[in-house]
């Protein structure tokens, strides 16, 4: 599963776990508010991801963490842990997420 769920490896050339941002995730955790503002990051269906490694990252603080920070956080998902984390987790002061805005 470990293979599928990551490519092979769960982290990107720079050691950073590979994430996922789920867009209908974030559509659910803010009512949908910013699916005409920007369909790329917030649709009611799953889909759209583009590009993994980096872009995931950039996909998030780009877009959904000026949208609405909290429901950006939780709608990504780190793919090393196959999606079985808890969506709600808070970044801590060294992790990369809390360096995205």
């Amino acid at each position: 599963m470990l293979g599928v769920e990551t490519s092979g490896c769960g982290f990107l050339p720079d050691r950073w776990p590979k994430l996922l941002f789920e867009r209908q995730i974030f559509h659910r955790l803010t009512g949908g508010r910013f699916d005409a503002e920007d369909p790329y990051v917030s649709q009611p269906t799953p889909g759209g991801y583009g590009r993994s490694g980096a872009h995931q990252y950039n996909r998030l603080a780009a877009a959904a963490i000026a949208l609405n920070r909290g429901a950006a956080l939780q709608s990504a998902s780190a793919e090393l842990y196959c999606r079985l984390l808890p969506m709600n987790w808070q970044p801590g002061e060294n992790s990369r997420a809390s360096r995205l805005e």
